[in-house]
C-alpha cells in the first residue's frame, strides 16, 4: 500500500509529497504521477504528469483495496454536485468510466470515506449536506451496492468529515464533528461505537 501526505496551503498543490513509503513502479500521487527508481523510503522518482488541476473544483475522494490490484473510489465532484463510482482493475493505472451512485444514495455523498468490514461488506460515511445529516451507507456486496443509509446525526451549518475505525470485535468506530447540540459553527467531536 503507498502511504502520501500532503502538505496544502491556501489550496495549493505542492511539488512534492513530504512522506512516500517504499514502492516499485510508477505510484499516483493525488494529480501528480511519479515513477519509482529507487528503493529508498521517502525518495520521490522522476515527475511524469500532471492532469485535472485546472478543471478541479476541490473533488472530494476516498479509496479503498478491496481485493489484489483492486481499488475501489468514490468521487465527490464538485464541479458537477454529484457522486460518483469508479474502479481499478490495475492497482491504480487505470479506471473505469465514471458511474453516478447519486440516485443509490439518494444525496450528493459531502467528504466521502470507506471502510472495509470484512471481505464483502464496506461503510461509506460522509454527509448529505442538502438534508443537514451525518450518513453512513452499508454495502453487504463488495461495494455494488450502498443502500443501507444509517442517519449517525445532523447539523446546523456545519458537520462531519467522518472517519471509521473496523473493530476486531465486530463493532464499527465512527468519529465525525457536529455542531447539532451547540452554537452554529462550534462542533463538537463525536463518536459512536456501532455494530452493522
Amino acid at each position: 500500500m503507498v502511504l502520501a501526505a500532503h502538505r496544502r496551503k491556501y489550496g495549493q498543490i505542492p511539488e512534492t509529497p513530504h512522506r512516500l513509503t517504499a514502492v516499485e513502479g510508477p505510484v499516483r500521487l493525488g494529480a501528480v504521477f511519479y515513477q519509482r527508481h529507487a528503493r529508498v523510503p521517502g525518495q520521490v522518482g522522476d515527475r511524469l504528469d500532471i492532469r485535472w488541476l485546472a478543471g478541479n473544483m476541490g473533488d472530494e475522494v476516498a479509496l479503498m483495496e478491496t481485493e489484489a490490484n483492486t481499488i475501489l473510489c468514490i468521487l465527490r465532484d464538485r464541479e458537477r454536485a454529484d457522486t460518483f463510482r469508479l474502479w481499478s482493475r490495475d492497482g491504480g493505472f487505470t479506471w473505469s468510466n465514471r458511474e453516478s451512485i447519486r440516485a443509490m444514495l439518494d444525496c450528493v455523498l459531502q467528504r466521502p470515506f470507506l471502510t472495509r468490514l470484512d471481505e464483502t461488506s464496506y461503510l461509506l460515511s460522509g454527509r448529505d449536506y442538502v438534508r443537514k445529516r451525518v450518513v453512513a451507507f452499508l454495502s453487504v456486496d463488495r461495494g455494488q451496492t450502498f443502500n443501507h443509509r444509517i442517519e449517525l446525526d445532523s447539523f446546523q451549518k456545519d458537520g462531519g468529515y467522518t472517519t471509521t475505525l473496523a473493530l476486531d470485535s465486530g463493532d464499527c468506530l465512527i468519529a465525525w464533528y457536529s455542531d447539532s447540540h451547540t452554537q452554529p459553527l462550534m462542533p463538537d467531536i463525536k463518536m459512536v461505537k456501532i455494530r452493522l
